[in-house]
Formats: structure tokens, sequence, C-alpha cells
């Protein structure tokens, strides 16, 4: 299924994903952001989720790719112990040349959402998380109606002053002599220290064993370490 508009440049279709349609859109999103993404980031992203996928959809004037809406699901634990699908829009963009094409909520990078919404995330999904800056978050603020900010806490640990040698003593020292263990792999400590947090938090996205594994362990482009404090 599909949905058309028109344009100055004629026609636009939008549709949802196809088998190897990454083999057109990576080209594209390399070139709007400058990067190098790999067909393996991709499907590691989009078709290895454990969770499904992919939700993309996407605007074409013929074969050329005018824009984005893309994004993946993850678990969220809610009040009585259920588990649902929310998003995590992931990339999203437009390609310059087509940026003037509609405006407002007729805008096309709206469009290209709208129809994703109404084609993957009608009635299933009741939230769409996002780390959105500069235009698309006014985007997505004045037109998709995602309006709501959430703050952000961060809290800095200054690595560059710990040697390797001495970083788990380190650690150690910080957290008050609580047992610190270093960890290349997601083992099944993940399940146990969810499991304990997870009553503390009314809405929590479920950050178990499955998520660590697929969200760091197989992420093809950084090699990431675990720490558990206990």
């Amino acid at each position: 299924m599909c949905t058309k508009i028109n344009s100055k440049y004629g026609l636009i279709s939008i549709r949802l994903y196809q088998e190897e349609d990454e083999k057109r859109i990576l080209p594209v999103f390399n070139e709007v952001f400058n990067v190098n993404r790999t067909e393996k980031h991709w499907r590691w992203k989009y078709k290895e989720n454990p969770y499904g996928g992919p939700i993309v959809s996407l605007a074409w004037d013929k074969n050329q790719l005018a824009s984005q809406f893309a994004g993946y699901p993850i678990k969220l634990d809610i009040d009585n112990n259920e588990s649902v699908d929310i998003v995590h829009m992931g990339d999203i963009f437009t390609v310059p040349e087509y940026r003037n094409v509609g405006l407002g909520r007729n805008n096309l990078l709206a469009k290209t959402f709208w129809f994703l919404e109404e084609q993957c995330l009608e009635n299933k999904v009741f939230v769409i998380i996002g780390f959105n800056t500069g235009h698309s978050r006014k985007l997505c603020r004045r037109f998709l109606e995602m309006t709501i900010d959430l703050p952000i806490f961060e809290s800095h640990l200054n690595v560059d002053k710990i040697s390797k040698k001495n970083i788990l003593k380190k650690l150690h020292s910080i957290t008050f002599n609580y047992k610190v263990s270093k960890h290349i792999k997601a083992g099944s400590w993940a399940n146990n220290i969810y499991s304990n947090a997870r009553n503390d938090y009314n809405w929590i996205i479920k950050r178990n064993q499955e998520y660590l594994v697929w969200r760091y362990e197989n992420n093809p482009d950084f090699e990431y370490m675990f720490y558990v404090v206990n």
C-alpha cells in the first residue's frame, strides 16, 4: 500500500520499507549526514532487533529517495507488569532539494510520518520516543503532535584520570565498597538486576539480557564493556 502526493516534481509516492530498500537508502543517508553507515549496521538496527521491525516509511520521487521516517521497537514495562511495544524513532531526514515540498502538517517529512503512523503504529503503539535536535525537533513539536519534553539528568565520570590498570579499583572506591565486576557479554546477571530494579519504577524500558545483547553486545560499530555494581 502507498499514498501519493502532488509536488513540483510530480507525484511522490510514500510507502513502507520493502526488501533491500536499504541498498538505496544508505547512499542517500550517508550523503545527507556525511557519515559512512554500512548495511551491517542497518540490518542490526532494523532487521535483527528481537522485538520486530523494520518500521520504516519512505517517500520516493520515482526511484529517487526523498525522505525517510524510521524507528525500531522496544519494550516498555508499565504499572501492572504488562509489557507493551513502544517505538524509538531513529533515522529521520528529508533530502535537501525536497525540503520545500508541502507546508506545515503537509510537508513531506510530516506526510511520511503520518503514513508510518497509520500503517504501523495506530492502535499498537502509544509512546514514541526519540532524541531529536535542530529542525527535526521543531518539526516534531509543531506538526507531529510530539510535544512532551522530559528533563535529562547526567553524571559524568572522568575516565581520563583513571588508568586502565586501576579502573576497577578506582570504581570500587567510588562506589563506596560495592563490588564491581567487568563483563564483555550480557549474561544472566542482566535479568537479575533488571528484575530487582523493575518494581521501583512505574514505567521502565525493558533493559534485560535480551535487550543488552542486541543493543550493545551485537552492535557492529562499537565494542562495549559492562560494569556491574552490586
